[in-house]
């Protein structure tokens, strides 16, 4: 069961981050007008937040895929704590919003351990 558990927190994490690169996307101009320097900032911000997106997608397909080999579970807590480490540096500096996904990453890395001391000690 905390298996299911985890790997819909991946794909609501990894859902998170592309609709946020979505929306930086649609906004990248709305303010500071097109072709300004600002603008170029925040599209080059959007396609960072999609490409983490994209990371999160593929690990969630990993770890789905992969769930039994130990090293899929590695790779799945690698990214969680850089989504968790992206996420609280962006809270601090950017906007409040990615709060959001820094407890998304917390909750899965808290699952990805309680999956796991489940499996290794099963009672």
């Amino acid at each position: 069961m905390s298996m299911v558990g985890t790997a819909l927190l991946l794909g609501l994490q990894s859902t998170i981050w592309l609709v946020a690169a979505w929306i930086v996307w649609s906004f990248r101009g709305l303010m500071v007008g097109a072709g300004s320097p600002e603008s170029d900032v925040n599209a080059r911000f959007a396609v960072a937040i999609f490409a983490g997106g994209v990371a999160n997608a593929l690990v969630l397909v990993l770890f789905v895929v992969r769930r039994r080999k130990g090293w899929a579970w590695w790779i799945a807590l690698a990214m969680q704590i850089l989504d968790l480490a992206v996420a609280t540096a962006a809270a601090i500096f950017v906007n409040q919003w990615w709060w959001l996904i820094s407890s998304v990453a917390a909750a899965t890395l808290l699952l990805l351990f309680v999956s796991r001391r489940a499996t290794a000690y099963p009672a």
